[in-house]
């Protein structure tokens, strides 16, 4: 069995995926509310579902209704339109080139 390596495989399209992010956001996030997300030159309509936090004292993922400035958390994205996108498992090595 062969699979493809990062730079052969093709990126993948959808209306929603999991994400890691870190919120920079100057409010908190909140389920349902709609922002603008900027991918290269495209921006997109985007509902951000928190999931989890990171408690950064302890290493555990906790459950999280929203995402204070700052935070790292686990979020579901759902987009207006299709977004393209990588998954991370695949591409882990792209993180980490330069």
């Amino acid at each position: 069995m062969t699979t493809k390596n990062s730079l052969e495989a093709q990126p993948q399209v959808g209306l929603a995926f999991n994400a890691q992010i870190v919120a920079l956001q100057p409010e908190r996030i909140e389920p349902g509310k709609r922002y603008w997300l900027k991918s290269g030159s495209r921006r997109q309509r985007v509902q951000v579902q928190p999931l989890s936090q990171l408690e950064l004292k302890t290493g555990t993922w906790n459950a999280a209704q929203r995402l204070y400035r700052n935070a790292i958390g686990k979020v579901r994205l759902v987009f207006d339109e299709a977004a393209i996108f990588d998954p991370y498992e695949p591409n882990r090595l792209l993180a980490h080139s330069s």
